[in-house]
C-alpha cells in the first residue's frame, strides 16, 4: 500500500494564484488581439496605453505573489492563519486583476479605478504585514513594492478625479498624460520591481531563518538524542520535552533496539519525562515532524509548541498540528535533514516499517 499525502499548502497557493493569473492575462490579451484586429477602431492607441500598464502591473504582482508563497510556507514560526491571511489577499488581488482584463484592452476608463482598488489593498497588505515582520512571525518582505506602490497609486488618482472635476483635456482617460505619461511610468516601476526583486522571484526558495535565539541547546539535546539512537544501531530521530527553559525529559527511537513499534522518539521522550500533573508551557523539540501517533500524543498532553528539526524527509502530521491549535515550528536544519537522509538512503525498509508505509 503506498502512502497518501495531503497537497502542501505551498502547492495549493501556487496552483491557485498561478490559474487565476492565467485567466486574467490570457483575456487581456485575447481582448486585445480583438481590438488590434479592427485597424480602424477609435480606440486602439487608448486600448494599447491601457494594456501596457496592465501588462505592467501583472508582471510586478503575479511573480511577487508567487515569491511571498513560497518565502511564507519556509519560515518557520509562520502560522496557519497568518498563511491563510495571505493566500486570501492574494486571491483577492488575482481576481481583481481578472476584472480589469477587459477595461484594459478595450481602453475603458473604469480601468483606472480597478487599478486604485488594486494598489491600495496591496498597500494596506503591507501595513498589515509589519507587525508580524517585527515579532519575527513573519518573513522579512522586500518593501520596494511598497515603495512604489505609493506613488504608483497617487498618479492613477488623476484621471479619475479629472472626469470629476472636469479637467479631462489635461489629466482625463484619452489625455496625453493618462496615453503617454502613465504607460512610462508603469514601465518603469516595472523594470525597477524586476531589477530589484528578481532574486526572489527566480528559483528554489531557501527556507527562511530564525533569529538567533530561537536555536538553542535543546534541538542539540535532540539532535544528540537522535545520534545515540543511531549509534544503537536504531532509526536517528530524538527528542526533548522543555518548560521555562527547565529539561523535562529526553527519548530518541528505540523501535529496533526494543521491537517495540510505538517506540517513536517523542513517545519515548514523553515516557521518560515520566507522570507530570500539567503540560501547561511546555516545549516539545523533535529532530523530525512528528507522526499521527506522537502528535495524538502531544495534543492529548496540551503541549502547545512543537520546533521540529526539518519535514523534508517525511511531512508528518503539521496540519493537524496546527489544527488543534498548536504552534509547530519547522527549522529546516540541515544536519538533521542529512542524518535521516542517510539512514533511510541504507535503510529503507526498517524506514517504512517505522512510518507505516508498506509495499
Amino acid at each position: 500500500m503506498s502512502e497518501v499525502r495531503e497537497p502542501p499548502r505551498e502547492t495549493i497557493s501556487l496552483l491557485l494564484t498561478s490559474v487565476i493569473a492565467s485567466i486574467a492575462l490570457t483575456e487581456a490579451i485575447i481582448k486585445y488581439q480583438e481590438i488590434v484586429s479592427n485597424t480602424n477602431s477609435p480606440t486602439l492607441m487608448q486600448a494599447t496605453a491601457y494594456f501596457i500598464i496592465f501588462l505592467t502591473i501583472w508582471i510586478r504582482f503575479i511573480p511577487g505573489n508567487i515569491a511571498h508563497i513560497r518565502s511564507l510556507e519556509r519560515h518557520p514560526t509562520c502560522s496557519v492563519y497568518t498563511w491563510l491571511l495571505d493566500v486570501s489577499i492574494i486571491m483577492f488581488e488575482s481576481m481583481i486583476l481578472t476584472f480589469m482584463a477587459e477595461p484594459s484592452s478595450r481602453g475603458m476608463p473604469i480601468f483606472f479605478s480597478i487599478l486604485i482598488l488594486l494598489l491600495v489593498v496591496d498597500i494596506s497588505w503591507g501595513i498589515i504585514m509589519f507587525e508580524g515582520i517585527n515579532k519575527g512571525t513573519r518573513p522579512k518582505t522586500e518593501t520596494l513594492w511598497l515603495k512604489l506602490n505609493i506613488p504608483s497609486v497617487i498618479l492613477s488618482i488623476f484621471p479619475v478625479l479629472s472626469s470629476v472635476l472636469g479637467y479631462e483635456a489635461w489629466f482625463g482617460p484619452t489625455s496625453i498624460y493618462s496615453m503617454g505619461f502613465l504607460p512610462i511610468f508603469f514601465s518603469a516601476m516595472a523594470l525597477i520591481d524586476v531589477t530589484g526583486s528578481s532574486q526572489d522571484w527566480f528559483g528554489r526558495h531557501a527556507p527562511s531563518r530564525l533569529p538567533k535565539h530561537h536555536i538553542d541547546k535543546f534541538m542539540r539535546m535532540a539532535i544528540d538524542e537522535a545520534q545515540k539512537g543511531l549509534g544503537e544501531g536504531g532509526i536517528p530521530i530524538g527528542a526533548v520535552l522543555v518548560r521555562d527553559n527547565s529539561l523535562l525529559g529526553t527519548g530518541h527511537n528505540r523501535r529496533v533496539q526494543d521491537g517495540n513499534p510505538i517506540a517513536h522518539a517523542e513517545i519515548e521522550c514523553l515516557r521518560n519525562a515520566g507522570r507530570i500533573a500539567n503540560f501547561k508551557g511546555t516545549t516539545l523539540y523533535s529532530t523530525l515532524m512528528p507522526c499521527c501517533m506522537c502528535a495524538g500524543a502531544i495534543v492529548q498532553f496540551g503541549i502547545k509548541k512543537v520546533i521540529v528539526g526539518e519535514s523534508r524527509n517525511y511531512e508528518g502530521a503539521r496540519t493537524f498540528l496546527e489544527s488543534c491549535g498548536i504552534e509547530v515550528v519547522d527549522l529546516d536544519n540541515g544536519e538533521c535533514r542529512k542524518m535521516l537522509e542517510r539512514f533511510i538512503k541504507d535503510n529503507p525498509n526498517v524506514w517504512s516499517e517505522d512510518i507505516g508505509t508498506f509495499t
